[in-house]
């Protein structure tokens, strides 16, 4: 078996550019909010809120935490789940966060294809015959942010639903490098409030700290537009935000859950 493919070299699908300060916008939009920052050559800030909701749209927690380390040998990465990622079959419920540092932990490869591929497949193996209980599941999905043998890496990969089962994985973003943008990335989050209310007043950071400043201010404007906007509705609780460098990971903002 081997993961779809679909760019190894640049990013794909829908794109939206800032006059000096470029935002990556994915879709469809996921029911969390989770933004990251790549600011060269300092490193990464990953942000997310803290709501969790129940099948039956029930808030459960207000401090669930999203981000999670991730650190090999060869990698220093953090990532974040969106979509559906909490699984039930007959021998317990199956927990994409978790699994996710179990498989990472034990992958070993020469590249950041390899290792993004690799992983991938690993997760789709645990996935591949659960069923989706969920009518509305659209898909789940990842972001991984970081450092693979000192180089700067990021990647989206997406396991679309289909006919109440997860589909093959597909890589819709893999970069490394100098391929690596300085963008605010909204992994999941709310379009409307970045070009209403944070576009027209940021630009590039030029540290972790306005990194961290950038993504708290749009986590916290989407909490505020909870009641107003749909796509903010379960936007909410604890902000938490991290920063992965070359020498580590490391809490900016700790999670509370």
């Amino acid at each position: 078996m081997s993961t779809l493919i679909e760019s190894r070299s640049a990013p794909t699908g829908p794109f939206v550019f800032s006059f000096g300060f470029r935002a990556k916008i994915t879709r469809p939009l996921m029911h969390t909010g989770i933004v990251s920052i790549y600011v060269p050559p300092h490193g990464f800030v990953i942000a997310a809120d803290g709501m969790r909701r129940d099948a039956t749209s029930k808030v459960i927690t207000l401090t669930a935490q999203k981000i999670f380390p991730l650190v090999t040998d060869e990698a220093t990465l953090a990532y974040a789940w969106a979509g559906t990622t909490n699984l039930l079959r007959e021998q317990g419920p199956i927990n994409l966060m978790e699994q996710s540092a179990r498989i990472g932990l034990t992958l070993t490869a020469n590249t950041w294809h390899e290792y993004a591929a690799q992983f991938a497949d690993a997760v789709y193996d645990k996935i591949r015959d659960v069923p989706i209980l969920l009518k509305d599941a659209k898909e789940a999905r990842v972001l991984f942010v970081g450092y693979f043998r000192g180089q700067p890496v990021r990647a989206q990969i997406f396991f679309n639903c289909s006919q109440g089962f997860f589909q093959r994985p597909r890589l819709g973003e893999l970069l490394e490098a100098g391929l690596v943008p300085q963008d605010f990335c909204i992994f999941s989050g709310s379009p409307t409030v970045w070009y209403q209310q944070l576009q027209p007043v940021v630009s590039a950071p030029d540290s972790l700290r306005e990194a961290e400043s950038q993504a708290g201010q749009y986590l916290r404007l989407c909490i505020e537009k909870q009641d107003q906007l749909e796509e903010c509705r379960d936007i909410g609780g604890n902000v938490h935000i991290a920063a992965v460098t070359p020498q580590g990971f490391h809490w900016l903002v700790q999670s509370q859950g």
